[in-house]
């Protein structure tokens, strides 16, 4: 059997490109899950994707730690992770 090797992304984006992120995740692709965390030691907690937007604001404000979405777009699937570096930064790491 093949070892699947998966394609993995990162990159630092400001608010605006979250933001657009969040936007074409949620309106090209199939979410199959999102998950915010609230710090350290926390737990994830999964949220409805309605939900979503409230959570960017959260992020944005600091009371969130991390989002993650999990998705499927052209035939693949996707899990985006969003971490909060400082206020205005955020890292993302796209695996696939």
């Amino acid at each position: 059997m093949a070892d699947v090797v998966q394609e993995v992304y990162e990159r630092v984006l400001d608010d605006e490109g979250v933001h657009a992120l969040l936007g074409d995740v949620l309106g090209l692709a199939r979410a199959i899950e999102v998950r915010s965390k609230a710090g350290r030691g926390a737990m994830s907690e999964a949220l409805d994707r309605s939900a979503v937007a409230d959570a960017l604001v959260r992020l944005q404000r600091g009371d969130l730690r991390a989002l993650q979405l999990t998705y499927e777009h052209a035939g693949r699937r996707w899990c985006d992770t969003i971490l909060a570096l400082e206020p205005g930064r955020y890292r993302v790491l796209r695996v696939g």
